[in-house]
C-alpha cells in the first residue's frame, strides 16, 4: 500500500505534548543498542534509509497553523548523526528540517530518538528492532523476520492509525475514581537544576526471582524499591505528603494494534504507608490489578471525549488549557517508570550485542523519570532526574542489586 498523506492530525498524547514543550522538557525519549562491535556508518546510513522507505510516516516533522499542531511528513530521509554527547536531551526536531525521528551512532552503539508527538515506547522499541535487524541483514546475517517489521515489505496503514479513535466506545459506564492526593512528594527537585541521567545494569532473573517472591510483576518490584528508598528519604525530612508513581500502560496488550503511533495510558500508584515491605507489596500488587481492559476500555473513551472537546477550543485558549491541566496533573506524581519490558531479537542478532538501554527526557513537575529494559538476562534500569543531588538513585540502584 502506498502512504500518499502530507498532514498528519497529532493524536490525544502528541496534543497534549505539544504546547509545553522546551529546551528542559523536549519530550523526547531514545532506544541505544550498545554493540559488541563497531557500527559501520554506510551500512548503517543505508538501513535507515530502507527502514524510512518501508514506514515513510517517520520521516516527518512538528508543525501548527490555526487549526493547531499537526504532524506534516518530508519527502527527504534524514541523514544518521554522529553523537557527540550521550544523553543530551534538547529540541534536536527544531533544527535543520526538524525531523522528528533521528538515528544517531557512535563507536560501539546505535541510538534511535524520537518525540512524543507522533511514536510511543513500544513504537520506538518496533521501530528500533526493524533497523537492527535491517542493518545486521545488510552485513550478510541471515535471520528469521517473522516476528519484525521487514524493511523489503510494504506500508500497512494500520502501523500509522490512531488507535484511540479506533477502540473508543461511546458508551461510558464511569467506575468510581479513586481519590487522588492534590500534592505529591517531590524527592529534592529544583526547577532550575540542570538534567542528570545514569544507568545501572541488573540480572534480570534475580529481578524476576524477587518479584515472584512478592507476588509482583517486574515493574511493580521496581517501583517497590523506588518507594522504599523515598520513603525512608522523605520521612528523614519530616515531610508527610504522599510518594506517587505514574506507570506508563502499552494499550496495545489490551486491544491488539499494529500502530506504531501514541497507544499508551497511565495509573497512578500511591504508596502505602506504615507498613511493611511484604505489605507494601500486596498494596502494590492490588493497585495494579485495576489495571483491565475494562480500564483501558474507559481511559480511551475519556481520552476521546478530550479530544472532541479540545478540538471545538480556540487553539491558543486550548494550549492554555492543556498547560494548565498537565501542570495540575503533574503535581499529584513524584515519579515516573516507564518500562519497555523484554526486548527480543533473532538469537543470530542478539549474539552480537551487548545490551539495550531506555532513556526519557525529564518530565516538568517531576524529579524522577525512571525508565527500563531488558534483553537476555540484563535488566538497565535508566533515570533522568532534576534533583539536587543524585544519593537516593545510588541507592535505589544499591538496594535492587543487593536482590
Amino acid at each position: 500500500m502506498a502512504f500518499t498523506e502530507n498532514r498528519i492530525d497529532l493524536d490525544f498524547f502528541g496534543m497534549f505534548s505539544a504546547p509545553s514543550i522546551c529546551d528542559k522538557h523536549p519530550e523526547t525519549f531514545c532506544l541505544t543498542v550498545h554493540m559488541k562491535e563497531p557500527v559501520n556508518s554506510e551500512v548503517l546510513q543505508q538501513a535507515s534509509d530502507d527502514l524510512f522507505r518501508r514506514l515513510p510516516f517517520l520521516s516527518g516533522r512538528l508543525n501548527s497553523d490555526k487549526r493547531g499542531f499537526y504532524y506534516e511528513t518530508i519527502q527527504e530521509f534524514p541523514e544518521i548523526t554522529l553523537e557527540k554527547k550521550p544523553h543530551d536531551f534538547n529540541m534536536f526536531y527544531k533544527t535543520g528540517k526538524g525531523y522528528l525521528l533521528r538515528v544517531l551512532y557512535a563507536e560501539r552503539h546505535i541510538k534511535i530518538e524520537t518525540a512524543h508527538f507522533v511514536i510511543d515506547g513500544r513504537g520506538l522499541s518496533k521501530i528500533a528492532n526493524a533497523l537492527i535487524v535491517r542493518y545486521f541483514e545488510l552485513l550478510g546475517v541471515s535471520a528469521d523476520k517473522t516476528n519484525f517489521i521487514d524493511c523489503d515489505d510494504v506500508f500497512k496503514a494500520e502501523e500509522m492509525e490512531d488507535a484511540v479513535l479506533r477502540f473508543a466506545d461511546t458508551y461510558n459506564p464511569h467506575k468510581p475514581k479513586v481519590k487522588e492526593p492534590k500534592m505529591a512528594y517531590k524527592s529534592g527537585y529544583k526547577k532550575s537544576a540542570a538534567t542528570w541521567t545514569a544507568s545501572r545494569q541488573f540480572k534480570l532473573d534475580a529481578i524476576k526471582s524477587k518479584a515472584k517472591l512478592y507476588g509482583l510483576s517486574i515493574t511493580g518490584y521496581l517501583a517497590l524499591s523506588i518507594f522504599k528508598a523515598l520513603e525512608e528519604e522523605r520521612n528523614a525530612t519530616g515531610n508527610k505528603k504522599p510518594i506517587v508513581a505514574t506507570l506508563p500502560i502499552d494499550c496495545r496488550s489490551f486491544f491488539p494494534t499494529q500502530t506504531l503511533r501514541n497507544f499508551a495510558y497511565s495509573k497512578n500508584i500511591i504508596m502505602p504507608e506504615s507498613v511493611g515491605y511484604e505489605q507494601m507489596a500486596q498494596q502494590i500488587k492490588s493497585q495494579l490489578t485495576e489495571i483491565d481492559s475494562d480500564y483501558i476500555q474507559e481511559a480511551l473513551n475519556d481520552l476521546k471525549m478530550a479530544m472532541d472537546a479540545f478540538q471545538k477550543i480556540p487553539f491558543k485558549l486550548r494550549n492554555f488549557i492543556i498547560r494548565w491541566v498537565k501542570r495540575s496533573q503533574f503535581k499529584k506524581v513524584t515519579f515516573v517508570l516507564s518500562s519497555l519490558g523484554l526486548a527480543k531479537l533473532p538469537k543470530e542478532i542478539t549474539e552480537r550485542i551487548d545490551m539495550l538501554e531506555f532513556l526519557c527526557s525529564p518530565e516538568v513537575y517531576h524529579p524522577y523519570t525512571f525508565s527500563c529494559i531488558s534483553f537476555g538476562n540484563t535488566l538497565t534500569l535508566s533515570v533522568s532526574a532534576v534533583t539536587t543531588d543524585k544519593k537516593t538513585v545510588e541507592k535505589i540502584f544499591e538496594q535492587i542489586a543487593a536482590t
